[in-house]
């Protein structure tokens, strides 16, 4: 399996991160309590430093995977509506020989115009007519809740 800059991100993450827990003095116990909660602040800082940076190196890295894949997807598209189109001409032709071409292709036109209607209908039926209901319903939950504690 090939590295990706994610891979080698993370290897360089970790071995900071394995730097960074020696004390200064070397030694954590010659640390007042003061100097050791200053230093494990300063060690959660850079710790979630270096977590925000290697998710956005991350995340950088699958989009653009994402896109080439979204690109790939859209050529695949036009060429499968293309080759849908040569099959309605190619069953507009194939009718043409028992009547006149101008009847087949109404008639494929037609049936190609009720089945767009069927799927378009079927995909309307199924839009989200009441967007972050349940985090909207939630909310109120919550803000209700709050209300009755401080009363």
């Amino acid at each position: 399996m090939p590295v990706t800059m994610s891979d080698k991100h993370t290897a360089h993450v970790k071995s900071e991160m394995s730097q960074v827990s020696a004390s200064p003095t070397g030694n954590p116990q010659d640390l007042s309590t003061a100097a050791l909660v200053k230093e494990i602040g300063v060690e959660v800082s850079h710790l979630a430093h270096k977590q925000v940076e290697l998710a956005m190196t991350e995340v950088k890295a699958d989009l653009k995977r994402e896109a080439a894949a979204a690109a790939g997807l859209s050529v695949a598209t036009i060429f499968g509506f293309v080759a849908l189109n040569l099959l309605f001409v190619t069953a507009a032709l194939a009718l043409a020989s028992w009547m006149p071409a101008w009847a087949a292709g109404l008639i494929v036109a037609g049936v190609t115009l009720v089945i767009a209607l069927a799927i378009g209908l079927t995909a309307w039926n199924k839009r989200v007519v009441d967007p972050l209901a349940r985090t909207r319903r939630t909310i109120k939950e919550d803000v209700r809740w709050s209300r009755e504690k401080l009363a």
